[in-house]
């Protein structure tokens, strides 16, 4: 039997720079053969990952070539700096982790500046996309954080920073940034200078048990969230004007702040049905 002629794909990419010159660069190829079944059709998802990775360096790197560039001049007298040497940087993305060339300059020599400043560093100082983190910590905060990060392995390119170890130590940083932002609404809250002309109020609550225990008691707290929002129409959109609250209590208890433990009968005497 004679044997089928294979489709070849060959994936190139071209821009053009500010000068007005166009860059080519092959990404990938790509072999299909006769379809026997649903397997072989379309691409794969093996297929797409290093494509996506090779074209995410190149844009990164064009990217940030046009950064350093324009960083480049002092400051201050906006002479052009001086280049020290380039430094390797590594930032993990969607699409892979890259090793990029990071330019480090000398201080103005005009200006008397010796800081050495070094522009990827200061853009990208995670090393981490905002939207790799972004990924990681929706995940982990529905899965546990090794399932988080073999579905993030599974799904996305080589990436670094995909173990559950490091999905764990994004994700809590991700937390503790929102609760310094809620903590920064309580301390000061936003003042409105017109009345909204309608309030939204949330409520939530959640009972957390004690760590530590005596033998056949179960102690709990109360904690209650809060927020309120008011709305007020403005040409173009919505004005917002948030406060946000906490208190922690003793569970059953309607007067009193204090954090003190309760048994499960205390609490389940003071329930009203």
């Amino acid at each position: 039997m004679e044997e089928e002629a294979k489709l070849e794909f060959t994936i190139t990419v071209n821009w053009r720079r500010e000068d007005g010159s166009i860059a080519t660069t092959q990404l990938g190829t790509l072999d299909r053969g006769a379809c026997r079944s649903a397997e072989d059709v379309g691409l794969q998802l093996a297929d797409a990952k290093p494509i996506l990775g090779r074209l995410q360096e190149i844009v990164i790197g064009e990217q940030l070539q046009r950064y350093c560039e324009a960083v480049r001049p002092c400051p201050r007298c906006h002479r052009r700096r001086h280049l020290k040497d380039y430094r390797c940087r590594r930032f993990d993305t969607v699409f892979g982790r890259l090793a990029v060339r990071a330019p480090r300059f000398d201080g103005c020599r005009h200006c008397v500046e010796r800081l050495i400043a070094s522009p990827v560093s200061e853009l990208l100082p995670e090393r981490v996309s905002p939207e790799l983190r972004h990924l990681q910590a929706q995940l982990a905060a529905q899965l546990p954080y090794r399932q988080a990060a073999a579905l993030l392995e599974e799904l996305l390119p080589e990436t670094g920073g995909l173990n559950y170890a490091t999905t764990r130590n994004r994700t809590r940083a991700v937390g503790k940034r929102i609760e310094e932002e809620i903590r920064g609404e309580i301390d000061h809250p936003r003042v409105v200078s017109e009345p909204p002309e309608r309030m939204v109020v949330g409520i939530d609550g959640a009972f957390v048990k004690a760590g530590h225990t005596r033998a056949g008691q179960r102690h709990q707290f109360e904690i209650l969230t809060g927020r309120v929002e008011g709305l007020a129409a403005r040409r173009g959109g919505i004005r917002r004007g948030a406060g946000s609250g906490s208190v922690c209590k003793e569970a059953g208890s309607s007067d009193s702040l204090v954090l003190r433990p309760r048994t499960r009968h205390e609490f389940e005497d003071s329930v009203e049905w």
